[in-house]
């Protein structure tokens, strides 16, 4: 067991090193740009792997070892080990409260532009204030947006195609950057979002309302449910469709899907049949401890 989750821990820490060469395993297999996204992460699974297998190996050590001492040695060289590691990760906590304090912001914030805090959060005081505040829409309007993830594009595009397409610009154009008072948004008591706005120029043309849509989304615009004929999207899934002259509302809702609601049942349920295993393990274990201190007391 512990060689098996050692040699796949390692497997997974090899796919999830910048050296593996994903790059051009995506120009042999376009499927892996779309599907594969951020292979760092896959450093997760290693992990966990890792630590299992090494665990396992040192179990079986001292099963072996038979000296005392050496088994004392080894346990003061794991313990030294885990003092060091919770040493380096209390130092980085400190210095990122100590950042904190100071309103010092971290260097990658400040000069990376895909991270910008925006002129306005330059000032780390200013940006502690809007985070504590209760009103949470100072800090989002604030600080500015950057790449959008997980868009419906309308149409599936290879990497080099959403790069010249530049998605995040179109994001910017059609969601965010839409002047304040053109519609106004709020949270229906069912939990619904709510947008309004009026339509003055006669007549009624076709707008982009800056509600992204996906699949399992209802819309239902002035008391009327709409159905995907009565609509379209922009490239990136941004809602587009013609209003009526005067006010309008739009009731927007993302609907669960089926899948979704199976995996989230089987994932109590096996929960449930963990904890019942161990329980009932437990209990099995502590009867048998019982008759066997019965049986030597006899």
């Amino acid at each position: 067991m512990n060689r098996f989750l050692t040699i796949t821990g390692g497997i997974f820490f090899i796919l999830s090193s910048r050296y593996f060469p994903w790059t051009q395993l995506g120009e042999l297999f376009p499927i892996l740009q779309t599907t594969v996204q951020i292979v760092s992460r896959i450093v997760v699974a290693s992990n966990i792997l890792l630590i299992l297998g090494v665990t396992f190996s040192l179990m079986e050590v001292f099963s072996h070892l038979k000296e005392k001492k050496t088994v004392e040695i080894l346990n003061i060289c794991i313990a030294v080990f885990i003092i060091l590691g919770l040493s380096l990760n209390q130092s980085t906590l400190y210095d990122g409260v100590d950042r904190w304090v100071k309103g010092d912001l971290a260097p990658n914030y400040q000069n990376s532009k895909e991270l910008s805090l925006g002129e306005k959060m330059k000032n780390g005081n200013l940006f502690k204030e809007r985070s504590k505040n209760k009103d949470v829409s100072l800090l989002i309007e604030d600080l500015p947006f950057g790449f959008p993830d997980y868009l419906p594009l309308k149409k599936k595009w290879s990497n080099h195609e959403l790069v010249a397409l530049d998605v995040a610009e179109i994001h910017k154009k059609e969601v965010v950057n839409i002047p304040k008072n053109t519609y106004k948004k709020s949270i229906t008591s069912d939990g619904k979002i709510k947008v309004t706005w009026r339509e003055e120029v006669k007549p009624v043309k076709q707008r982009i309302v800056p509600i992204i849509v996906y699949k399992q989304t209802k819309l239902e615009l002035n008391g009327q449910q709409l159905t995907k004929n009565d609509f379209d999207t922009t490239e990136i899934g941004a809602l587009k469709l013609k209003g009526t002259q005067g006010e309008n509302t739009l009731l927007v809702t993302y609907q669960e899907g089926k899948f979704s609601s199976i995996i989230y049942k089987i994932t109590i349920f096996s929960w449930i049949a963990l904890l019942l295993a161990f329980a009932v393990k437990f209990t099995l274990k502590c009867k048998k401890r019982e008759l066997s201190s019965k049986r030597i007391h006899n």
